[in-house]
């Protein structure tokens, strides 16, 4: 059993800071250089833990040294005895201002923050928990698209490192596709309905995670109405934004797959938009936009219609409207392919195009009962302009085309350059 004072392959033992799996994280110092490390030591007496962590630790030094991730803790020496396994790692900032040398020194985990918060005049801002976990959250995708999962994301393995989270204690971690196994801290590690489902452990525990961050609760009270908020009460945070993230949390951790992000991805981009307001849509569609083009096209089509008001006044045309909805129609022409190419994503343009004209055509059978025009001449009007929309919605889609094409000219020049 190791104790204060011992030296290890080069190492010298000053005291135990941690426990991380089945192993006792010690502070110790480079005996060539005085650096101080953190060396986590596994006895041989476990042989199974033993060999189970050595070829995570195997696993793991290929897959970051393939990703290069900077929020993944880099282990940077590993070595067996007869007396067990242990490896190093860098250092954590300490917590407040007590320095290496003093036993009062701890380093700074996620833990540690909730903990202080919790007695604290004020919680995590947005920002501050959404600076800590985004780069943890791109960890675990980097993790996952080398073909592995880290199985044991909670606070007390978030550590600081000259200010930046890095995901820790890599003791549980396997390959994707490894069978089904419920391991890891409980209410952080995946319950195994959960997986038998084919929920991701590592989207849990960053669920759970995300969940004692912004309660300060452990995941046992996870989805509890009187747990939703930190001990600051509900008046110290965004309502509208924590709401947000506990969204987030449900969807992460949801018994139904089809209620459950589909992968990392998805958890991350839904997180990454948790402060972004979100824009007023109908059907997909931003009201907004809505009425912006509704504008560029009733003002076109106001301004032809004035026009050929005066004209047929001038050349005494009995159906004025026909000439009017034809009129409008080109001016329509042109303004779809405004909006449409105000529109990127092609998938919405159509639908947002026949809300505009929907607006349009039912603003023209106000004016016909207005000023008691046929309904019959109305209706000519009407085929009119949806034939100079079916003609100007064709025209926009290539008119986007076209510009989608020429954006991608000048890389493709470059690469033939190169």
């Amino acid at each position: 059993m190791a104790v204060p004072g011992d030296h290890i392959d080069g190492y010298r033992l000053i005291r135990p800071i941690g426990r991380g799996g089945f192993g006792t994280v010690w502070l110790c110092q480079v005996e060539a250089t005085g650096e101080f490390k953190a060396l986590k030591i596994l006895p041989a007496s476990d042989a199974v833990q033993l060999e189970r962590e050595l070829a995570a630790l195997i696993r793991y030094r290929a897959v970051s040294a393939q990703i290069q991730s900077p929020n993944l803790l880099p282990i940077e020496h590993v070595n067996r005895t007869e007396n067990g396994l242990f490896y190093s790692m860098p250092l954590a900032d300490g917590i407040g201002d007590s320095k290496i040398n003093d036993p009062a020194w701890q380093p700074k985990t996620l833990a540690a923050l909730i903990r202080d918060r919790r007695v604290a005049s004020s919680w995590f801002s947005p920002d501050e928990i959404q600076s800590t976990l985004a780069p943890l959250i791109a960890a675990a995708q980097a993790l996952s698209a080398a073909g592995v999962v880290h199985r044991d994301i909670k606070p007390e393995n978030i550590l600081f490192i000259e200010g930046r989270p890095c995901l820790g204690d890599v003791s549980l971690l396997t390959n994707g596709n490894e069978a089904l196994t419920q391991r890891g801290t409980p209410g952080y590690a995946a319950p195994r309905w959960y997986l038998e489902s084919g929920g991701n452990p590592d989207m849990w525990g960053l669920s759970a995670t995300l969940y004692g961050m912004i309660t300060g609760n452990p995941p046992d009270k996870l989805g509890r109405a009187s747990y939703l908020w930190p001990p600051q009460g509900v008046e110290s945070v965004e309502k509208r934004v924590w709401n947000r993230f506990h969204q987030i949390i449900f969807r992460g951790t949801a018994e139904k797959e089809s209620n459950r992000f589909p992968d990392l991805d998805a958890f991350a981009k839904s997180f990454a938009d948790v402060t972004v307001r979100k824009p007023l849509t109908f059907a997909g569609i931003r009201i907004s936009a809505v009425f912006r083009d509704c504008v560029i096209i009733w003002g076109l089509t106001s301004i032809s219609g004035v026009g050929t008001n005066i004209a047929g006044r001038m050349a005494e045309i009995p159906n004025k409207l026909v000439v009017i909805a034809v009129f409008n129609g080109m001016y329509c022409l042109t303004g779809y392919i405004i909006v449409s190419c105000l529109n990127i994503r092609l998938q919405r343009r159509w639908r947002h195009m026949f809300a505009v004209t929907i607006m349009f055509w039912l603003w023209n059978l106000t004016n016909v009962f207005l000023k008691g025009t046929t309904f019959l001449l109305w209706l000519l009007g009407l085929l009119v302009l949806l034939i100079f929309m079916i003609i100007g919605g064709g025209i926009a889609s290539l008119c986007v085309k076209a510009r989608e094409i020429f954006r991608k000219l000048p890389k493709s020049n470059m690469k033939l350059h190169e």
